[in-house]
C-alpha cells in the first residue's frame, strides 16, 4: 500500500508541473508589486497589448481619401461677394454691381448711371495709373443702363499700403454718403479713351467708391442699399448726390467689406 501511494504522489506532481508548463505558454506572468501573487494577462494576434507600445498591434487613424482640396480662387468663389442694387427709386431694375474676379483676384464695382443716363465709350475698358492694374470701363448693363465698371486688385483693398492723398468729400463738398466723417481718400481719374466721363476713386482699407459728374440739373438725393442676393448682408449704397451752387452733383456708390470677409480674401491671394 506504502508503494502504491508513492505512486499516486509521483503522478499528481506530473500532471502538476504539466499543467504549469500550459499555462505558461497561453499567457504572461506579471506580478502584482507587494503582494507575492502572480496575476496573468494574455493577447491575442492583432491585438493591443497591454503597454500600448512597438509592436502592440496598435493601428494610426484612417486618412481620409474622398476629400476635395480646393485653391485660393473657389475660396474666394465660396465667400459669396456679391451685392445686388434694387435701384427702382432711380429708375434702375435689379443689377448686379459687386463681385469678384477669383481668377484675377479682382474685385468688380459697377456704378450704374440712373434715370436713364448714358456714357460715351461703351465697350472700352483702360487702365488706370493709380492704383496699379486697376482699370476702368463702360459697359450697357440689363435694363439697357449704361454703367461704369472698375476692376481693383483685392490685395490694394484689403491689404493697403497705397499711397493716397489725405481724405477729402465729395467733388462739391458735400460729405461721403454713409462714410463715418464723410471723407475718404480720392483719385482723381482721366481715361483719355472715355471721353466726358470724370470719375473719382475713393479708397481706404476695405473700402471703394466711384463717384462721376452727373448735369448740373440734378436735385435728387437718393440712397439705395447694396445688398447681397438673399438680403442678409449689405455691402454698402447707391446714392445720387444734388448739385451745390455750381458745382455739379453725381452720383456715388460706395462698398465696406467686413472684417471677417476681408480676413479670409487676405488668406486667399
Amino acid at each position: 500500500m506504502a508503494q502504491n501511494q508513492i505512486s499516486n504522489r509521483l503522478l499528481m506532481s506530473v500532471l502538476a508541473l504539466a499543467t504549469l508548463e500550459t499555462v505558461g505558454c497561453s499567457g504572461s506572468f506579471q506580478g502584482a508589486a507587494g503582494t507575492g501573487v502572480s496575476s496573468l494577462s494574455s493577447t491575442t494576434p492583432g491585438s493591443t497589448s497591454p503597454t500600448g507600445g512597438p509592436g502592440s498591434g496598435t493601428t494610426a487613424p484612417a486618412v481620409p481619401t474622398n476629400a476635395v482640396p480646393t485653391t485660393p480662387a473657389q475660396n474666394l468663389q465660396n465667400l459669396g461677394v456679391i451685392g445686388l442694387l434694387s435701384g427702382a427709386a432711380l429708375g434702375l431694375g435689379n443689377i448686379q454691381v459687386l463681385s469678384l474676379d477669383t481668377v484675377n483676384k479682382d474685385l468688380l464695382l459697377t456704378l450704374p448711371i440712373p434715370l436713364g443716363g448714358t456714357l460715351n465709350g461703351v465697350g472700352v475698358t483702360a487702365p488706370l495709373t493709380q492704383p496699379p492694374g486697376a482699370t476702368l470701363g463702360v459697359q450697357t448693363l440689363a435694363g439697357g443702363a449704361s454703367g461704369l465698371i472698375l476692376s481693383i486688385p483685392l490685395a490694394d483693398i484689403v491689404k493697403g499700403g497705397l499711397n493716397l492723398p489725405s481724405p477729402t468729400t465729395l467733388p462739391n463738398g458735400m460729405p461721403i454718403p454713409a462714410v463715418p466723417n464723410g471723407e475718404l481718400p480720392a483719385l482723381a481719374v482721366t481715361v483719355p479713351t472715355l471721353k466726358g466721363v470724370n470719375a473719382t476713386i475713393y479708397l481706404d482699407t476695405n473700402v471703394v467708391g466711384i463717384f462721376i459728374a452727373a448735369p448740373s440739373t440734378l436735385s435728387l438725393e437718393i440712397t439705395v442699399p447694396i445688398k447681397s442676393p438673399d438680403g442678409s448682408q449689405t455691402w454698402g449704397y447707391l446714392s445720387s448726390i444734388p448739385a451745390v451752387g455750381k458745382l455739379s452733383g453725381g452720383y456715388f456708390i460706395s462698398i465696406q467689406l467686413p472684417a471677417a470677409i476681408a480676413l479670409a480674401i487676405d488668406n486667399n491671394i
